[in-house]
């Protein structure tokens, strides 16, 4: 039974986040660690109550069987394209999105995508 770590990560823009820190076993045996983003510290003001949030990830990595879904490229470009290249997106210039989506239409889903 592991309770894992949580780490107040700073970050370049926005506010600082909460992450979960635990390790997790391969099918050949090998350990990996793995690294969860929890939330702000807006939403936790304190690592007690970021502890209070995850208890149910706690129970359910101890316990149950978490997995992670694997994603194809063309997934990971939809959910990009859905959160960074859309036009609400204000920190992001114009030309940056539209480079970004040629490159991602032209070179990286035909190559990548499945």
């Amino acid at each position: 039974m592991q309770l894992g770590s949580l780490l107040r990560s700073d970050r370049r823009r926005g506010p600082d986040i909460w992450e979960f820190r635990y390790r997790d076993r391969r099918h050949n045996g090998r350990r990996i660690y793995r690294r969860i983003k929890i939330g702000t510290v807006k939403q936790f003001k304190t690592e007690a109550a970021a502890r209070k949030g995850i208890a149910g990830l706690v129970r359910e990595i101890n316990f149950g069987e978490i997995r992670f879904r694997t994603m194809t490229v063309a997934e990971l470009v939809e959910h990009y394209r859905q959160r960074e290249l859309l036009q609400e997106s204000s920190w992001k210039s114009y030309s940056t999105k539209y480079g970004c989506e040629s490159y991602l239409k032209n070179w990286i889903l035909p190559h990548w995508g499945k």
